[in-house]
C-alpha cells in the first residue's frame, strides 16, 4: 500500500475517533469561578447556571474547591448553598465541606501552595424538571472575609 495513503487513512481514523470521543462526553456542564482579591466576603455569591435537557439519566454534581494552603486556616469550609429549580422552587442548605480530614487530604492535589479538593456534592441524582438550574454558594464561616479560597468549579456529569 502507498505510504501516503496509509498515513492519510490513519489521520482520518484518528480525526474520526477524536470527534466521536469529544461528542460523547458525559459532562453536561463545567465552569470555574475565581474569587477576586485575597478574600471571599460574607454575602458574595458564587453562581453556577446550567441547563438540564434530559430527566431520564442520573447525574453527579462535583465541586472542586481551590485554595491557598498557606492562607486557609480552617478545618472546614462552611457554605450556604441555594438551588434554584426551573419551576422557581428555591432550596437553601448549610453545608460543611471537610478540608483537613485524612480522606480529604488524600484526594487533594497541590501545586505549590495552591491545592484543589474534589468534592461530590451529590451522586446519582435525578433531575425531575427540564430547564435551567442555578447553584449559588456563599461562604458562611466565622469571619466576614474568608482568606485562602481561590476558586470554586462545578461540573454536572451524566452517569
Amino acid at each position: 500500500m502507498n505510504p501516503h495513503k496509509l498515513l492519510s487513512s490513519w489521520l482520518w481514523l484518528i480525526a474520526g475517533l477524536s470527534l466521536i470521543w469529544s461528542c460523547n462526553s458525559d459532562e453536561i456542564y463545567a465552569e470555574r469561578q475565581n474569587i477576586s482579591g485575597d478574600f471571599w466576603p460574607y454575602g458574595q455569591s458564587i453562581d453556577f447556571d446550567f441547563e438540564v435537557k434530559d430527566t431520564v439519566p442520573l447525574y453527579d454534581l462535583r465541586l472542586n474547591v481551590t485554595y491557598d494552603q498557606s492562607n486557609y486556616h480552617f478545618e472546614n469550609l462552611y457554605c450556604k448553598v441555594k438551588t434554584s429549580f426551573p419551576d422557581g422552587t428555591l432550596i437553601e442548605d448549610l453545608i460543611s465541606f471537610e478540608m483537613q480530614t485524612p480522606s480529604a487530604l488524600e484526594n487533594t492535589v497541590c501545586r505549590g501552595n495552591s491545592c484543589t479538593l474534589p468534592i461530590f456534592l451529590q451522586e446519582n441524582i435525578a433531575f425531575n424538571q427540564v430547564g435551567k438550574y442555578k447553584l449559588s454558594f456563599e461562604q458562611f464561616g466565622r469571619v466576614d472575609s474568608l482568606g485562602g479560597v481561590e476558586a470554586l468549579a462545578l461540573s454536572v456529569v451524566r452517569k
